[in-house]
């Protein structure tokens, strides 16, 4: 496998998949809680996948593979939300979202009370909104969860295509017990009685293969899940972006 080519057939799938739904014209549905919550995550998604590509050219291996788990948790929430009860589900994540404004503007008016909190504030149906949670620190089940959760969407992703994958294989990079900041570490731990430096003596390629891999298929797969529950045909076309820019690297 190629790292000088992976980075870049990594942006180019996300530029396509972004590119893709650009030139379909879409509206989102004012009544739609929806449309609004995939479109953020799918958004958010496709920005996050862009960083993964800069540190992985930069030769930041860890951080790549740390920051591809974003990647992992940001499709399985798509999925989640896509696969039943999806008005609901995505009210209450949207609402979660004011929960949190709330709890900053909180956090800021008692460590800084001098600072003008106006401009953190939302409108009266944000505060509506937050009201829905009594804590801040969760809206749904955990990630885990949502991966095992059958799939109802779509009978024919049951089995091999299930997220457990993702959450399975590699549950080192997705899980809410693991931080980021632990991956990788073992590469800068020093000898004792060794001078304390900043010179990287390991190669983190690997990692940031990995962190492009699992960043590339997750844009794909949240791409192909946005689209076919707003009903767009775009399996065939973003399927083939795959096959063009990754199946060439990864072929033995």
């Amino acid at each position: 496998m190629s790292l000088h080519r992976l980075p870049r057939a990594t942006r180019l799938i996300t530029a396509r998949v972004e590119q893709v739904f650009t030139k379909k014209g879409i509206y989102l549905r004012r009544t739609s809680y929806s449309d609004v919550a995939l479109g953020a995550l799918l958004r958010g998604g496709c920005r996050t996948s862009r960083a993964v590509v800069s540190l992985a050219q930069a030769g930041y291996g860890a951080a790549t593979l740390a920051l591809a788990r974003s990647m992992i948790d940001t499709w399985i929430t798509i999925r989640w939300l896509t696969n039943k009860d999806t008005d609901s589900r995505t009210r209450k994540f949207l609402a979660f979202d004011s929960k949190q404004r709330e709890r900053i503007i909180q956090l800021i008016g008692t460590y800084y009370p001098n600072v003008d909190l106006r401009r953190y504030k939302g409108n009266k149906h944000h505060d509506r909104q937050a009201l829905e949670f009594k804590k801040w620190s969760a809206w749904g089940p955990g990630i885990k969860d949502m991966a095992a959760e059958a799939e109802v969407f779509d009978a024919s992703l049951t089995g091999a295509a299930s997220p457990t994958w993702a959450y399975d294989i590699p549950f080192f990079i997705s899980s809410y017990y693991l931080h980021p900041t632990s991956l990788g570490l073992n590469h800068h731990f020093q000898t004792p009685g060794e001078t304390f430096n900043f010179v990287s003596r390991f190669d983190e390629d690997k990692m940031a293969e990995q962190g492009l891999m699992s960043t590339a298929q997750c844009v794909m797969l949240s791409g192909l899940r946005v689209a076919q529950f707003w009903g767009f045909d775009f399996d065939d076309l973003l399927i083939s972006l795959w096959d063009r820019y990754i199946h060439p690297i990864t072929r033995p």
